[in-house]
């Protein structure tokens, strides 16, 4: 239950800041290549230069790490955590800013609800 509460008021909060500063991404111009039309198309059309800040992926990430803790291996939830904020650097879906802001904002999230649940 505190999952879904957690989960609900990261998405909401998450939601508002994007409604009010949108971030955009900086990335390449496009691919070149044998098939690079249908990339080109698919990836302009369909995922466009902007993205979330704070980053839903290491906000929800870290909620579900903290809130499994007693029933699942926390050690490689956490290792998990890490691969997945490196790869959304590397693939240039968010910046270290998001991934940053993420984790502050399930921090905050989580304190507030510890402190509701109690």
């Amino acid at each position: 239950r505190k999952l879904v509460y957690v989960y609900s008021t990261i998405a909401i909060v998450s939601f508002i800041i994007y409604l009010l500063i949108p971030a955009k991404v900086v990335r390449p111009a496009g691919f070149d290549g044998i098939l690079s039309n249908l990339l080109n198309l698919f990836w302009f059309y369909f995922d466009l230069p902007y993205n979330t800040m704070p980053s839903l992926l290491i906000s929800f990430g870290f909620a579900s790490v903290y809130l499994t803790r007693k029933h699942a291996n926390v050690k490689l939830m956490g290792l998990w955590l890490i691969f997945t904020m490196l790869s959304a650097l590397f693939i240039k879906q968010h910046y270290i800013f998001d991934i940053g802001t993420g984790l502050v904002l399930s921090i905050i999230v989580l304190f507030f609800y510890e402190k509701k649940f109690k």
